[in-house]
């Protein structure tokens, strides 16, 4: 039985001051909030249970928890984190210890708050398959990325696919020269479970790290992907931009077409309607969807764009009142016509 785990109980502070007011995961990303990015990805799992932790503006997060539970037909089992939030490893830890993973065998844990695109089909059922042949205790999603163990801290690996350690160092593991990318998702045996310890930690260099020393296997299961930064606010309006283009028409039949299905269909699947597009200058695009009221007026909408050299993603109720979350600036771009291109969702 699987049994998924989503962490949302972080601050959230490189994405103030927008998450000074809207949990991570809550933030939305082409008008859908993360947590929904992130339980799409999940969902091809055959999950039996969801578990969320929660700390940061937990009464804010609560009401779409519960709407997501009720679209999927599938109620989140929250652990709140009342006084502060307990890491990684501490948050998986509690909920252990409430009981929340009781009959399961295999525990799926994912961020609240990511944007993961598979490239091929069958993505996290591959992956959880590739789980339970290796004979490992723990498997890692990973990726290919250019700033694995410089930017960010890699997971290094040797040439079979073993995790040797994690950080940006990778003098410390000689034996394990490939640095990949940890984007988040991982499959952890319940027996690792109470070897982790209480309080605040890091799943992978207080737990994992210690199980890896004592011999025990740990390992990528390596996969194209595409992914998307979204901690800032340089890296969310870059990361709406390359996901704009990738929506746009001209790329249904690119080598990135499964990515793109999967977009579209939590798109579809959580803000249903009309994806267009609006062309610009130097290749920016408007997505958008229906105005609802204490919306602008839609010719306002387009003054305001024009005006400022932007374009805007936006939907109910947001660009007025969310301007920073929902309406994406982009230098040297300018509002011009509606083209024909519109995708029914």
């Amino acid at each position: 039985m699987i049994h998924a785990m989503l962490l949302a109980a972080g601050l959230g502070t490189r994405l103030r001051p927008v998450t000074d007011s809207l949990p991570k995961p809550a933030v939305p990303f082409l008008n859908v909030p993360l947590l929904n990015w992130s339980v799409e990805l999940l969902r091809d799992g055959e999950i039996a249970k969801w578990t969320i932790n929660t700390h940061h503006l937990h009464d804010t997060l609560l009401p779409l928890i519960q709407r997501t539970g009720q679209a999927i037909k599938n109620e989140f089992a929250i652990s709140h984190e009342q006084n502060q939030p307990l890491g990684s490893g501490g948050g998986v830890r509690t909920a252990f210890e409430r009981g929340h993973f009781r009959g399961a065998q295999t525990i799926l844990i994912a961020n609240a708050d990511e944007v993961i695109l598979p490239i091929r089909k069958n993505l996290i059922a591959r992956f959880l398959e590739s789980h339970r042949q290796s004979g490992a205790i723990v498997t890692l999603l990973t990726m290919d990325h250019p700033d694995a163990g410089t930017k960010f801290g890699a997971v290094w690996t040797d040439a079979n696919g073993a995790v040797h350690g994690f950080g940006r160092d990778g003098t410390l593991f000689s034996r394990a020269p490939y640095p990949k990318h940890y984007v988040g998702v991982i499959a952890i045996d319940a027996s690792v479970l109470e070897k982790m310890p209480t309080g605040e930690s890091n799943l992978l260099y207080d737990t994992l790290q210690n199980e890896i020393r004592s011999g025990a296997s740990v390992r990528v299961f390596n996969e194209p992907l595409v992914w998307f930064e979204t901690g800032n606010v340089a890296d969310y309006l870059s990361a709406t931009r390359e996901i704009l283009h990738l929506l746009s028409p001209t790329q249904a039949n690119s080598p990135l077409s499964h990515a793109r299905a999967q977009a579209l269909r939590v798109l579809g699947a959580w803000h249903p309607g009309e994806v267009g597009f609006w062309e610009h200058e130097a290749g920016a695009r408007a997505l958008y969807s229906k105005l609802q009221d204490g919306s602008l007026p839609f010719t306002e909408l387009m003054s305001v764009l024009a005006k400022e050299k932007a374009f805007a993603v936006y939907g109910d109720n947001t660009l007025a009142k969310a301007p920073l979350i929902n309406a994406v600036s982009l230098p040297d771009s300018v509002v011009s016509k509606k083209t024909e291109n519109t995708i029914s969702l």
